[in-house]
């Protein structure tokens, strides 16, 4: 039997602690968390596009400056930063442009609406398991007069 070793997340701003076990990991020449690895495809799909949408000749470092900004440092999430830069309203010069979009609250409850239209739920898989059952019922106090509401 083989053990499960800790191996190191091969992503450089990895959220797990920077370590992963052999069995949960995924190899792409390194190995990564599932998230990270992720992550790793979804800023890839976002330099693509941003190529491919608007023909950009912004060097390849700027690019990728500006993904690592929004997604680790600004914690914006890869696949919601995706999802705006396919937008048709966007127009962008510069990849940085993109941080304005990025920002609109109307942007990402739309982004969380269609996320959640995506989610499928196989309702024979769930249960429902009951511990402490806590109902809350609202007290109605009836009231006759003005001075029954101070009471």
């Amino acid at each position: 039997m083989v053990k499960d070793r800790e191996l190191k997340c091969a992503y450089k701003y990895c959220k797990h602690g920077g370590k992963v076990m052999k069995s949960e990991a995924i190899k792409d020449g390194s190995y990564y968390h599932q998230q990270c690895y992720q992550i790793k495809l979804d800023k890839k799909a976002i330099r693509e596009k941003y190529y491919e949408r608007f023909k950009s000749k912004e060097p390849a470092t700027a690019v990728n400056g500006a993904i690592s900004k929004f997604i680790d440092k600004e914690g914006f999430d890869s696949g919601y930063v995706l999802w705006c830069l396919g937008l048709p309203s966007v127009n962008l010069n510069s990849l940085y442009g993109l941080s304005f979009t990025l920002g609109y609250k109307k942007n990402e409850e739309e982004y969380r609406k269609y996320v959640a239209s995506r989610t499928k739920i196989d309702w024979d898989k769930v249960e429902i398991v009951e511990k402490d059952k806590v109902e809350i019922k609202p007290f109605k106090k009836e009231v006759k007069l003005w001075g029954d509401l101070f009471d």
